[in-house]
């Protein structure tokens, strides 16, 4: 896997391509291989999917500082991507004696407010590159991050990190809270056509993401306070677990960005055993501030509490529900969903809760990908 990684790297393929879509190439084989795909399945997705990418040659403006520049002024400009892999790339071995986990715990946290930016994929290609334990990818990913960077804003108002997880709601029925929030709604909406012509040029998702974290942080924060969790070592997994149970219930069936709310919280798991404990309370808040954005950027879509029901059992094995997904050419979020299915059911053995990730699994099999159409593409 590490040679197949390497060869499908930034190295050879840009980060993004047609101007601002994401490289998925490494997500993917990587969910291909946890998933048990043999060699010739890897290289038939390969095949499919590298047309889209963009070669590394076609942005050599990315490759190196301009005269004047440092790392720390290109915190969200989206340049010079190639250079802040550089800079990584020579901390991991002066700063941090190539101990990769050290890096993440100092680097990660400088990051993690911004890590929205680019749709969670910086997010995403560091929590891959870590389940892989591979340095190139992870450090693609912090790249990404840093390039891409797009804050949650938070005032000294806001509620403290010290009460998370000490509010007296589920998080559905905080989410159903949300929905019923017009005046929150209404000034995304109307926010996101303020947002620069770069970032609307990028779709209606992303401004309105923007929108939400800059103009209404503390809206967000507030919310999240009011969610009852135990922020113990098992907090990351009941985050995937919220984001899986969002995107289950969330009446657009098979949603394309709630499905990045579900990946985006399995890499942060990823990351979380990396990080001490006040900035896995910070990267924890943050990521429920996303999701709770990205939902009501969304369209806030009705919540179908029935889906949750698991009394008729699937009667399919996870083998069987793994070839399923395999033996058809589907999108590679699909891939990345199953694999986040499974990997969960196998980490919280015991619980119960095989058979509502086997419904979640099938549920993305059998339901095309769900994109928003009847709002302006900003």
């Amino acid at each position: 896997m590490d040679q197949i990684l390497a060869e499908n790297s930034t190295s050879k393929f840009f980060i993004e391509y047609g101007g601002f879509l994401s490289n998925h190439m490494p997500h993917a084989l990587i969910a291909l291989h946890r998933l048990g795909a043999d060699q010739t399945r890897v290289q038939k997705f390969i095949k499919w999917y590298e047309p889209k990418l963009d070669k590394k040659e076609l942005y050599p403006e990315e490759d190196a500082l301009a005269t004047g520049e440092n790392p720390d002024e290109l915190v969200g400009k989206r340049r010079r991507f190639y250079a802040l892999l550089n800079h990584y790339q020579d901390a991991l071995q002066s700063k941090y004696d190539g101990n990769l986990s050290k890096l993440v715990a100092s680097e990660f946290p400088k990051l993690s407010l911004g890590l929205a930016g680019s749709a969670l994929h910086g997010l995403i290609h560091c929590g891959y590159g870590l389940s892989a334990d591979n340095s190139r990818l992870t450090l693609e990913g912090l790249s990404y991050l840093h390039h891409s960077y797009m804050p949650l804003t938070v005032s000294d108002h806001a509620p403290k990190l010290d009460a998370l997880g000490q509010g007296s709601m589920d998080i559905l029925d905080v989410v159903e809270m949300l929905r019923c929030d017009e005046e929150l709604y209404n000034s995304m909406v109307v926010d996101s056509q303020a947002e620069s012509a770069l970032v609307r040029s990028h779709g209606y998702f992303q401004p309105r993401v923007a929108a939400l974290l800059v103009n209404h942080g503390d809206r967000l924060a507030e919310y999240v306070q009011q969610i009852k969790f135990s922020p113990d070592e098992h907090a990351f997994r009941w985050l995937v677990d919220c984001a899986l149970v969002v995107y289950l219930i969330a009446e657009n069936k098979n949603d394309f960005f709630l499905l990045h709310g579900v990946t985006g919280a399995w890499s942060l798991l990823n990351i979380s055993s990396h990080l001490d404990g006040v900035s896995r309370s910070d990267s924890l808040r943050t990521y429920l501030a996303v999701l709770l954005a990205a939902y009501l950027a969304e369209d806030r879509p009705k919540l179908c509490l029935d889906r949750l029901n698991t009394d008729e059992k699937i009667g399919m094995s996870w083998r069987q529900i793994v070839d399923k997904a395999l033996a058809t050419e589907y999108d590679e979020h699909v891939y990345k969903l199953v694999q986040v299915c499974w990997d969960m059911d196998k980490i919280n053995e015991g619980e119960s809760k095989s058979e509502l990730y086997k419904k979640i699994s099938l549920y993305a099999i059998e339901n095309e990908l769900f994109l928003l159409n009847n709002v302006p593409r900003l």
